[in-house]
């Protein structure tokens, strides 16, 4: 895991990349695309190819590639570097820019998608044999005419490239960004097309005003205000609500800076609230569409399938929708994809692995959900409440919000990334404790919004989670009580079903079975019970194996100084 950046390096690494990260007055990344069709593949100059014996040039300006019998190496290198602007290298296997009308059916099911949306489509043999051909003009000799003919690209030519593996012109491409982004030292990205530091390709779909070199705390105040400005209308249980949801922007804008970020929960007592509709902002800001929507599922089979789906798409954002009203979620899928900076899993419909670099934020949305158990640590939640019988029929400032922000998403963009810059400079720092396994994420994207006073998100924990601790910690409590099973003592599963089964057992019995043992009296199902929580520490006592005795497993309560 990555650690959190040193505050001197990063005002030396900011101070250093001001003048090359900073816009021109005229600023390239200011150039509106004619449309928001993915950038054309970068034009290779003539030059590249001066030293290559296969290539010279041919009608209609297509680069020739002539087949020699025993220089099929030379061809296939000619191809590859014909092709180095166009086509990229993602976990092992080729990748080109698209939009979602271009993914393939499996990874379209399901999950709802903006149709303009920029993703990271397969490179099939079928594509690349077409788009060499349009390029490229292949020839062969004829010793009968003794001149050289045109022919298509061969096939084998291409299921080489598409195979090789060891690709020297393809770059590694880890994401694609259609805004001005921070990188992992914290300079900001504004050239368009592919950026060697962060391997993320910038194709920006909107005019940007500059991000200011060197932002002071009221340059922060005044963009963290106008950031919040259209979503005031939004009813935050509380200040630390609130501080989660800018957060949830800032954790947006900064993606490619963090290495992993927690999961947001919106919730609300009651539907209409909003919730739905505030759960979709962030990404609207910092990609300029709305988020990959699946309904949420709490079959772990399915979840992981959900979520290699939308790594391999490229998927900035997945908000995991409806969740049942009153649910506590939990899901150790998800907790190991919050917490992975790279993501791998079994291939769809195969025994295949793959690795993929994991920038996807993660949302839900639910009527009093509740992340719960392990799930809990892992979770940012901002909680809407009307203080009424019913949230219908109120009336907004902003009638239309995503109209709105779509018209204003230049500068709530710079004005996220500003506020993190004037941050990683200040000379104040906030001393909050990071959350375990999101260290840069606190940095990054929750000490700046404490820095300026409006609340801690991670102060939602504490109201709007359950760590499931409590049970376990009565169920110590209740273990410890008792003589046979207080430290020093060594103790088996049966010994606590005797217990539970014994005179004066009923109070041992239901704090177990509170703790998540459904029948204490029952020793192979406290054995269960007693492996599920192996090592698990809960007021002050440790749950340890202390190994076997003629098969049976000891156990001990070990009381933590």
């Amino acid at each position: 895991m990555s650690a959190a950046p040193d505050k001197d390096a990063l005002r030396e690494a900011l101070e250093r990349a001001a003048h090359d990260s900073a816009p021109a007055s005229e600023p390239k990344s200011d150039t509106q695309p004619e449309d928001d069709a993915p950038p054309d593949m970068e034009e290779i100059p003539d030059e590249a190819y001066e030293d290559d014996p296969a290539v010279t040039h041919g009608r209609e300006g297509r680069v020739i590639i002539q087949l020699e019998s025993g220089q099929f190496h030379v061809a296939a290198e000619a191809a590859e570097r014909l092709m180095s602007g166009d086509i990229y290298v993602r976990a092992q296997r080729l990748a080109r820019l698209g939009t979602t009308p271009e993914l393939a059916a499996c990874l379209q099911a399901d999950i709802t998608r903006d149709q303009e949306q920029h993703v990271i489509v397969a490179v099939t043999a079928e594509y690349l044999r077409r788009q060499l051909n349009a390029i490229a003009e292949f020839q062969k000799f004829s010793r009968r005419e003794e001149e050289w003919y045109p022919v298509d690209c061969p096939a084998d030519l291409v299921n080489n490239i598409l195979g090789y593996g060891d690709w020297q012109h393809f770059r590694p491409l880890e994401g694609i960004a259609t805004a001005p982004f921070l990188r992992a030292d914290l300079t900001i990205c504004c050239t368009p097309g592919y950026d060697p530091a962060s391997r993320v390709y910038y194709a920006p779909t909107a005019q940007f005003p500059p991000v200011p070199e060197s932002p002071n705390k009221d340059d922060a105040e005044g963009a963290l205000e106008r950031l919040l400005e259209p979503f005031s209308q939004f009813p935050y249980a509380s200040d630390d609500a609130r501080a989660a949801f800018l957060s949830n922007i800032l954790t947006a804008a900064a993606r490619h800076a963090i290495d992993t970020r927690p999961v947001y929960f919106y919730t609300a007592p009651m539907a209409a609230t909003g919730k739905t509709l505030l759960s979709k902002m962030a990404s609207q800001i910092a990609d300029g569409v709305e988020p990959a929507i699946k309904p949420y599922t709490d079959e772990a089979e399915e979840m992981r399938k959900v979520l290699l789906t939308v790594l391999i798409a490229g998927d900035p954002t997945l908000l995991l929708d409806n969740v049942p009203s009153g649910a506590k979620v939990r899901s150790a899928t998800l907790c190991a994809f919050a917490t992975a900076s790279i993501y791998g899993d079994r291939k769809l419909g195969a025994s295949e692995s793959l690795k993929f670099p994991n920038r996807c934020q993660v949302s839900a949305s639910g009527n009093n959900i509740t992340p719960t158990g392990d799930l809990a640590r892992r979770c940012i939640v901002v909680r809407l409440d009307v203080n009424a019988e019913t949230a219908r029929g109120r009336e907004f400032v902003i009638p239309d919000l995503k109209t709105h922000v779509r018209a204003h998403r230049p500068q709530l963009l710079v004005d996220a990334l500003t506020v993190i810059r004037a941050y990683a400079l200040a000379s104040d720092p906030v001393s909050l404790k990071p959350l375990e396994s999101f260290e840069r994420w606190s940095r990054i994207a929750r000490d700046p919004i404490a820095w300026l006073g409006y609340g801690d998100a991670v102060a939602t924990q504490q109201l709007e989670t359950d760590d499931e601790l409590g049970p376990l910690v009565a169920a110590f409590q209740a273990l410890a009580g008792r003589e046979q099973f207080a430290w020093p003592a060594q103790f088996s599963a049966s010994d606590i079903a005797t217990a539970c089964n014994g005179i004066g057992g009923e109070d041992l019995r239901q704090a177990i079975q509170g703790a998540g043992c459904s029948e204490a009296s029952s020793a192979r199902t406290v054995g269960y019970w007693l492996r599920e929580h192996r090592d698990r520490v809960a007021g002050g006592r440790k749950l340890v194996t202390q190994g076997s005795t003629h098969g049976v497993t000891r156990w001990r309560l070990s009381e933590l100084k």
